[in-house]
């Protein structure tokens, strides 16, 4: 099979970091050295220039519905913007290079995950609701359990941790010996896979998967 190509999406003036399609497929969003963001119609035509950040955006996100983009930059801060491009939230409470911001399943919450050692959750006004303290070096990622109710966070540290929303520490997976790049949940949120510089990716079960089998 060869791939046509259907459109060129220029304007950028630095490495674009991540692309990703809208949730109804209809648009695009790019991030970029840049320092700004980027929202695409599929024919590369530029609709909306997100030009507020000061440093490289290292990634740009959809809420679930598509109406919001989460942008996550190194100038330490996340920001929330409408679909139009107007800034709606400014998350700065991190004191370091902002790797990944996502929205929970049901678009009202936000994670960020940073080089000062932490992952925070945020509401949708950029209110800080919880700091989760644990590693002890850059954490890389962090996302949500698909229920929305767990966080789960990759570390430079060699660790991925699992949290419930207060910031209790639930599970602590510690048997790679390199940082661990990616941390993701399975679709029914009892298994955890995670990527490695170790050059192994590790699977594992939840606590409540452990039960389940238990009780089994």
């Amino acid at each position: 099979m060869q791939g046509n190509l259907q459109a060129d999406l220029k304007g950028h003036t630095d490495d674009v970091v991540s692309a990703v399609f809208s949730p109804d497929e209809s648009k695009i969003l790019t991030a970029s050295s840049d320092n700004t963001a980027k929202l695409w119609t599929l024919d590369g035509k530029l609709l909306v220039n997100l030009d507020k950040h000061a440093r490289t955006v290292n990634t740009a996100v959809f809420s679930p519905d598509g109406s919001k983009i989460l942008t996550a930059s190194e100038d330490n801060t996340a920001k929330l913007w409408n679909i139009d491009g107007n800034l709606l939230a400014d998350m700065d409470k991190h004191t370091g290079t902002v790797y990944t911001a996502v929205f929970s399943p049901d678009g009202t919450k936000i994670i960020t995950a940073s080089s000062d050692s932490t992952a925070k959750l945020w509401d949708l006004e950029g209110k800080l609701l919880m700091d989760f303290k644990g590693h002890i070096q850059t954490v890389y990622a962090a996302v949500f359990s698909p229920d929305g109710k767990r966080i789960l966070t990759a570390s430079m540290d060699n660790t991925a941790k699992l949290w419930d929303l207060d910031g209790n520490l639930l599970a602590d997976l510690n048997e790679h010996i390199g940082t661990i790049n990616k941390a993701i949940f399975s679709s029914d949120g009892k298994r955890i896979l995670t990527a490695s510089a170790d050059g192994t990716a590790k699977l594992w079960y939840t606590p409540e998967a452990i039960i389940d089998w238990l009780k089994k």
